[in-house]
């Protein structure tokens, strides 16, 4: 085998590595926010293509987890990981990868669509002056949540770079409590 070779079965193996770290992680999250009242929609964590006319969806270049909110019916929550730029034409691009986090209001009285919109858990890259830092950032502009099409009235996520999350504390104190305190907040 000549070091072509060698290189890509070594990039497929750290790929591997690299999913397997992300599944561990992904699975704390469902852990920790069932533990705040939060249930996830199904076990689906990926989206890829296996259509030959569509090899450039092979690759995830995203994972996320959906969740519904046991005592806030209007509310869907998300923790993802963003591997690469997921829109074209996003303000800011993906410069490494990120753990997105937050959650889409369909408004107070309404009830969150059954629907899954995985593609709502990328949306942090899209918001106006985009902060990669664990603040997190709240959208309500109609035209940009497309408001007639999805029925959603607020977006708000946070991000950090992957690698700073370095284990579960990390993303219990860094992503998971953050969010769950912003949005006990909002709903007040």
């Amino acid at each position: 085998m000549n070091d072509t070779g060698k290189n890509i079965v070594a990039a497929v193996n750290d790929f591997q590595a690299l999913f397997d770290q992300i599944g561990i992680l992904l699975q704390t999250a469902d852990a920790q926010m069932e533990k705040r009242e939060w249930l996830s929609r199904s076990n689906q964590c990926v989206s890829v293509s296996t259509s030959v006319e569509n090899p450039d969806r092979w690759f995830p270049k995203f994972m996320y987890r959906v969740y519904y909110h046991k005592r806030i019916k209007s509310i869907v929550g998300f923790v993802s990981i963003l591997l690469n730029d997921v829109f074209e034409d996003a303000l800011l691009p993906v410069t490494e990868p990120l753990l997105s986090a937050g959650w889409y209001d369909y408004g107070k009285g309404n009830k969150a669509s059954k629907g899954q919109y995985q593609g709502w858990t990328v949306c942090h890259v899209d918001h106006v002056n985009r902060r990669d830092d664990g603040t997190v950032m709240q959208n309500t502009d109609k035209k940009w949540l497309d408001y007639d099409k999805w029925g959603i009235e607020s977006f708000n996520s946070l991000a950090l770079p992957l690698v700073s999350i370095q284990s579960a504390e990390d993303l219990i104190k860094r992503v998971i409590v953050p969010i769950n305190e912003h949005l006990e907040k909002s709903v007040k």
